[in-house]
């Protein structure tokens, strides 16, 4: 059973959704930034690639999310929504 809410490695490549929400974890500057690229809750998001960095669709926009801020669990996601 797949879950409807699930951090962004456990997307699969070329698959989209809607940002559930963004975890502040260890209080870096990453949700910031993430927020002022555009990334937010209830937006919807396209993942083209998840190799190295993460490549976001937002929109006609692309941006790379290093890995380590993947792996780090601050972005969740809600599958097809």
């Amino acid at each position: 059973m797949k879950c409807d809410v699930l951090p962004l490695p456990g997307m699969e490549n070329g698959e989209g959704g809607t940002a559930a929400y963004l975890h502040k974890g260890d209080g870096s500057d990453a949700i910031p930034k993430l927020t002022a690229a555009g990334v937010l809750p209830s937006r919807r998001v396209g993942l083209p690639q998840r190799s190295l960095s993460f490549l976001f669709q937002l929109g006609m926009n692309r941006m790379a999310v290093d890995g380590s801020i993947a792996q780090e669990r601050r972005i969740y996601m809600r599958r097809g929504a």
